[in-house]
Parts: C-alpha cells; sequence; structure tokens
C-alpha cells in the first residue's frame, strides 16, 4: 500500500493490490533503509505507559446544600429517624464553619456522633463526603503512603523507552505540577508503531493566491448556474 505525502496514516480503507504485497515483500527481503522503508530495534516501538498523581487538596465546610444532599444518601436516610434527625439539626448548628483538616473535621463531630445510639462508619464517611471541598491552596490530605490522590486530576504519560522516567517528569510535568508524582504500582510496557513519526513529509499549503483565485473560479460558475435557473 503506498500512501502520498502529507495522506493521513492509518487508513484502513485501502485494498493491497498484487504489486503492493510483491512492493511490500521485496522491501522486506532486501532489508535495507530508504525514504520508504526504515530499519528500527523493538526498543524504538517500546514505551512505558506511568500514571501521574496529584495531591488531594480539600477543606471541610458545613452548609445547607451539603446537609440537603446528606439527607437523601442511603447510609443517612436509613438511620434511626431520631438519630437522622439529631444528626441534620446538630449539624445546622455548626453551618458556616470551615475545618482546614480531617483531624479537625472529626474532632468537631465527635461531640455530634456521641448524641447517637449508633454511628456507622458509612454515615460518618457520607458526612465527610457532603462536607469535602476541593481548594488548591489546601494542604494535601495525608495517607498511609504519602499523600492521598485526587482521582479527578489523575493523568497518564507515554514515556519513550529510551528516556528515563525521571527526566520525562522533570522535563515534561514538573515544571506545571511541581507536587506531582509516578504510581509506580500502576506502571506498564506497552508498544506501538508510530508511522506519522517516521514517515509523515510535511507538505507546504498552496499559495494563498492560488486558493483565492480557484475560490473566486467556484463563486463565478455558482453565479453563472443561479442565473440560468432564474431565466
Amino acid at each position: 500500500m503506498s500512501v502520498k505525502p502529507g495522506q493521513a496514516h492509518g487508513n484502513k480503507r485501502n485494498e493491497l493490490s498484487s504489486e503492493h504485497i510483491a512492493q511490500i515483500t521485496r522491501m522486506y527481503e532486501e532489508f535495507a533503509q530508504s525514504d520508504r522503508s526504515l530499519i528500527l530495534s523493538n526498543d524504538a516501538f517500546r514505551y512505558l505507559r506511568i500514571t501521574v498523581d496529584r495531591p488531594l487538596r480539600v477543606r471541610y465546610e458545613i452548609t445547607n446544600d451539603g446537609l440537603d444532599q446528606l439527607t437523601m444518601v442511603g447510609s443517612v436516610s436509613n438511620l434511626d429517624p431520631s438519630d437522622r434527625d439529631t444528626l441534620i439539626a446538630t449539624m445546622r448548628g455548626l453551618i458556616g464553619e470551615v475545618y482546614t483538616t480531617a483531624n479537625d473535621f472529626e474532632n468537631a463531630l465527635a461531640p455530634v456522633y456521641a448524641k447517637l445510639n449508633k454511628a456507622p462508619a458509612a454515615m460518618k464517611k457520607a458526612v465527610v463526603s457532603a462536607c469535602m471541598v476541593r481548594d488548591p491552596n489546601a494542604e494535601p490530605v495525608q495517607g498511609k503512603k504519602g499523600f492521598e490522590a485526587d482521582t479527578s486530576l489523575r493523568d497518564s504519560e507515554q514515556v519513550p523507552f529510551d528516556e528515563t522516567v525521571e527526566d520525562f517528569m522533570t522535563r515534561n510535568v514538573l515544571p506545571f505540577a511541581p507536587d506531582a508524582r509516578v504510581d509506580e504500582n500502576k506502571t506498564r510496557v506497552g508498544y506501538e508503531i508510530p508511522f506519522t513519526r517516521y514517515f509523515y513529509r510535511y507538505v507546504p499549503p498552496r499559495p494563498l493566491d492560488e486558493i483565492d483565485a480557484e475560490i473566486r473560479g467556484s463563486q463565478q460558475r455558482i453565479l453563472q448556474l443561479l442565473a440560468e435557473v432564474t431565466e
């Protein structure tokens, strides 16, 4: 299959003729580099797919909207009615309060939970979710293995095999997100054949004067056709 310069690669709407197959076979048997063939090692097609995480940065704020949403969560709506009413009413007394860390928020809610007959873990998790507000200026939320990742900011990058992950991050990621890190447990090896990178040939666009003349010619033909129709 021959590809014209500038034609998009990867077009599947082509059929290999006997001539094309013979040409490809001949090039393979010759095993020589040319303007239509390249000899590359396997590593030229290899890359690392890395997962880049950034820390979760949040504050905790009790609002009317947050409490209204909380009442519709199953772990809260399924509470004993007296516990549910006590929870919401007591938290409404804290509306407007802002907590910068999870520990401060948990300490503020401890007296609230003490008033309930039961305070299941699922309910506490729902309370945290309802009051959590992402804040880029907040301190990272700490977990067991460093900071907790903000899944909404998670991204993946493709690192060429001939470049280290550290160099790639230093050049492409850290200047824009200094707090980013690589989750090495999610790193995977992949392969692809980047036809465009190796075989694309730049074809400069036609001169503007030529394009303009073509447009004017088309306009004239359209006007002539319209004139014939309206006669």
